[in-house]
């Protein structure tokens, strides 16, 4: 596709609603979220409440990717003396980044999954009462408690 292709009416008036709607959705959005509408209180937060390292670099790192690629390209495109359009490739080590960004979190939650289980395993056994010894000579005795294991 070249930018002789928008010249026509056709092309040139699609492009403009497909912008207008996606425009539209954007501002609804935005505005949802600055009037309350969408609760963002969790986005980094786990279920208990506590802030999620592995989720904020998440969000953080998929933000600072996606504005980069987008003023890329929008560079890219102004740039192009040649008029074809063409996104531009995303190098690999960016995808590479991008990868082991999303396992630290696939990582994180398997953890928190597997000290979750471990959590409850604990608190469904039942306590075992602690132990008392009687050391020593009959007028010396001392108790000595042992707490039970585990």
């Amino acid at each position: 596709m070249t930018l002789a292709d928008f010249t026509t009416p056709l092309t040139a008036f699609s492009i403009l609603i497909v912008t207008a709607f996606m425009g539209a959705v954007a501002f609804e959005v935005v505005h949802r979220m600055w009037t309350g509408k969408i609760d963002l209180t969790h986005l980094i937060a786990e279920d208990n409440g506590h802030t999620s390292f592995s989720r904020f670099q998440m969000l953080l790192f998929t933000f600072v990717i996606a504005s980069t690629y987008v003023v890329y390209a929008l560079y890219a495109l102004a740039a192009n003396p040649t008029g074809t359009l063409s996104l531009p490739e995303i190098p690999n080590g960016v995808l590479g980044l991008i990868g082991i960004s999303g396992g630290s979190y696939i990582g994180a939650k398997l953890i928190q999954k597997v000290g979750e289980s471990s959590m409850q395993e604990q608190q469904q056994q039942p306590a075992r009462p602690p132990q008392s010894q009687t050391v020593g000579q009959p007028s010396q005795t001392v108790t000595v408690v042992v707490p039970p294991a585990g």
